[in-house]
């Protein structure tokens, strides 16, 4: 069962994002350094270290559109 991402940490990644995508991936393609897109809709908060803690220092906020791209290890929607 996948680990359940908490209202309180979506709410600090969406802060600490200014409510834009934290995607700096340059293997995504769509954009050079940062993604900016609007955090909205079904965005997700992806794990930097896959098997790592849902924990504000451990993971991004990320549009469905870079998050499509992420490695599947250490991601999770909601």
């Amino acid at each position: 069962m996948a680990e359940q991402v908490s209202a309180k940490l979506r709410a600090e990644v969406l802060e600490r994002a200014r409510g834009r995508c934290e995607c700096m991936m340059s293997t995504c393609g769509d954009h050079q350094g940062r993604c900016h897109r609007p955090l909205e809709g079904d965005w997700a908060v992806h794990r930097l270290r896959a098997g790592g803690p849902y924990a504000l220092s451990n993971v991004l906020g990320m549009c469905p559109a870079c998050h499509r791209k992420a490695p599947e290890l250490g991601s999770a929607r909601r």
